[in-house]
């Protein structure tokens, strides 16, 4: 039970922070991503 919350606690949290950053800090890396992977 406690190893559950705290998964849910750091999801949360990285849920947050995703939302924090702007749109233009993720977008490049989206993009680096995908011309990795082709």
């Amino acid at each position: 039970m406690i190893l559950l919350e705290l998964i849910n606690i750091n999801k949360s949290t990285i849920a947050i922070k995703q939302a924090n950053t702007p749109i233009n800090a993720i977008f490049p890396f989206s993009l680096k991503k995908l011309s990795k992977s082709r």
